[in-house]
């Protein structure tokens, strides 16, 4: 019954997901004059939401109706890493982006697209042809009850094939949150110039706030709801998978 909740949850939460995502791709493709003019903010967000969006339809379309088939089951899991890594690596150009407009302020890298084009999307080719190369036998889930029929077309935590997902998703969590540290410490900053009087009880818990809306703000654009996805690992964390499939 948990299994099968979870799995309708995860589906309509895609739905509604790509339904929004969609919504962005089309807004920010409606002002494609001005996605690389100043800087490429922009351009960045939108290949988030590209890149959200193939991995969500990667997932409803592919994970179970591919089973039946080894070959477009391995496929499926492939493209479902690839992309999945790949909001990933635009999740980190986020976190450079917020770090060279709030941090840094004068920087011509904030003005060179392909730089994060291919960060985006060439980086996560290198983790999903090592997985393939190493492991590529067990980017199938398999019955536990029969070896020969697939459950899941996913990568398998056997041999420890799942890491070459993890790992890399560990290491960008981990870039971003040195940046997300950077820019609160700049927000808190010239919050407090702003204030009259810093010492102030008042104006402190103001700081406080504001350092919390921020972070708060801040961690889902950079990838922090994804914790509870590190968590859920394996079938003893049930309520980090139910808090990862409602937050993301």
């Amino acid at each position: 019954p948990d299994s099968e909740a979870l799995t309708l949850t995860s589906y309509i939460g895609c739905g509604i997901s790509m339904v929004c995502l969609l919504a962005t791709i089309i807004f920010f493709l409606s002002f494609r004059k001005q996605l690389l003019e100043k800087s490429c903010i922009n351009f960045v967000h939108l290949n988030l939401a590209i890149a959200l969006f193939l991995a969500f339809l990667v997932f409803v379309a592919g994970v179970e109706n591919a089973k039946h088939n080894e070959i477009a089951c391995k496929f499926t899991a492939a493209l479902l890493q690839y992309f999945s890594l790949s909001a990933f690596c635009w999740m980190m150009c986020e976190g450079v982006m917020l770090y060279l407009m709030l941090v840094v302020v004068f920087s011509s890298l904030k003005k060179k697209w392909w730089f994060f084009f291919l960060l985006g999307w060439l980086t996560p080719l290198l983790f999903v042809f090592i997985g393939l190369a190493v492991r590529s036998d067990y980017y199938v889930v398999r019955s536990k009850d029969d070896n020969n029929t697939i459950s899941n077309c996913w990568i398998s935590t056997e041999k420890g094939t799942i890491w070459v997902f993890v790992v890399p998703i560990m290491i960008i969590m981990l870039i971003n949150i040195i940046f997300l540290i950077m820019v609160l410490v700049v927000i808190c900053r010239k919050h407090r110039i702003n204030q009259t009087h810093p010492k102030n009880f008042k104006d402190n818990v103001t700081t406080v706030m504001s350092f919390l809306k921020s972070t708060i703000l801040l961690l889902p654009l950079l990838g922090g709801t994804w914790i509870f996805g590190l968590l859920s690992i394996n079938q003893y964390t049930l309520v980090f998978t139910w808090l990862f499939t409602i937050l993301n």
